[in-house]
């Protein structure tokens, strides 16, 4: 499974996505570009599988006014 390239750029209002499973295995450059950048919000994706993705170039660029966030179910996720 892939996030494509500008998936869901200037999305301003999304805050948050999940994503559970170890199927994720890239996410495209761009793809959370200016995602939680509407009324000063944070914005956390949260990997729920022990594999981490690869990820593109500037994927979340300008996400998160006050702060953007990758949060991991499992440890493994960040050390891989």
């Amino acid at each position: 499974m892939t996030i494509g390239k500008n998936a869901f750029a200037n999305c301003t209002k999304l805050k948050k996505v999940t994503v559970n499973g170890n199927k994720l295995k890239t996410i495209g450059k761009n793809a959370f570009y200016k995602c939680g950048s509407y009324n000063n919000a944070i914005f956390t994706l949260t990997l729920e599988g022990t594999t981490a993705p690869t990820m593109g170039e500037d994927v979340f660029t300008d996400s998160g006014k006050k702060g953007c966030y990758v949060a991991v179910k499992d440890l493994n996720t960040v050390i891989a």
